[in-house]
C-alpha cells in the first residue's frame, strides 16, 4: 500500500531583492513514508498561495520571479509534493524578500535663493555660514550632507513622501566648500555620493572706519 508525502521542507524561507530573475529561495525535500519514492513539486492554489504568481518552482527548487520588483517583507505561497502514485501533501510557507539594494545617489544639493547672499540668488556664494541646502533622493530615506574637503558631516534629514529633504549646515569657514549628499534606506544600505556642489563662503568684511 503507498503511503502519501507527510512533509515539506524548504532550505531557505528567504531571498535577495538583488538577486536577479529566478534567484533561488530554497531547495525543496519531501518527508515520505516510502522508501525510494521520487515526487515533484508544483505551487497550488489554497489557503496561503496569495503570492504563488511571483514565485516559480524548477525540479525542487522554489524561485523568485523577479525579486527587485518586489518590496521588502514577507509573501506567501502554497506548494504541494506529490509522489509516484500521485498522492499528495500541501503546505504553505512564508518567503521573506530582503532589501539588498542601495538607493540611487540623491540629487546634486542646492543652495536655497535665501541663503544665497551673492550678486545673484544661484551663484552659490554667500555670507551666510549656515546655508541651507535641498535636494532630492528615494523618499523616507536618510540624507546626510557631507564636506568633501574634511569629509565632514554638516548635517542629516529624512527625505519626505516626494523625496525632497532640506538641511542646515552647521558652520562653514570661509572659502569653497563641496558639499555632496548620501542617501540610506530603512534597511541600511547606503547610495554612492551626490554630484557635488561648490559653494564659497565670503569672508566677513572688515570695518576700516
Amino acid at each position: 500500500m503507498n503511503a502519501a508525502p507527510t512533509d515539506i521542507t524548504l532550505s531557505s524561507n528567504s531571498v535577495d531583492q538583488a538577486g536577479g530573475a529566478n534567484a533561488t529561495v530554497g531547495t525543496l525535500t519531501a518527508t515520505d513514508p516510502d522508501v525510494g519514492e521520487t515526487f515533484t513539486f508544483t505551487l497550488v492554489s489554497g489557503t496561503g498561495d496569495t503570492h504563488n504568481s511571483l514565485f516559480n518552482i524548477s525540479g525542487n527548487t522554489l524561485r523568485a520571479n523577479n525579486p527587485a520588483a518586489l518590496n521588502a517583507g514577507t509573501y506567501s505561497v502554497r506548494i504541494r509534493v506529490a509522489d509516484s502514485y500521485n498522492s499528495s501533501h500541501d503546505e504553505a510557507f512564508a518567503i521573506m524578500v530582503t532589501d539588498t539594494v542601495a538607493p540611487s545617489a540623491p540629487s546634486t544639493p542646492d543652495m536655497t535663493s535665501g541663503t544665497d547672499t551673492g550678486i545673484s540668488n544661484t551663484d552659490n556664494i554667500t555670507s551666510n555660514t549656515t546655508p541651507t541646502i535641498t535636494g532630492t533622493a528615494e523618499a523616507g530615506s536618510t540624507v546626510m550632507l557631507y564636506d568633501t574637503n574634511g569629509p565632514t558631516l554638516l548635517g542629516a534629514a529624512t527625505a519626505d513622501g516626494s523625496g525632497n529633504w532640506s538641511i542646515t549646515s552647521s558652520a562653514l569657514l570661509p572659502g569653497a566648500h563641496t558639499l555632496t549628499a548620501k542617501a540610506t534606506d530603512a534597511a541600511g544600505n547606503v547610495s554612492s555620493a551626490s554630484a557635488g556642489l561648490t559653494v564659497h563662503i565670503a569672508a566677513p568684511a572688515i570695518d576700516s572706519a
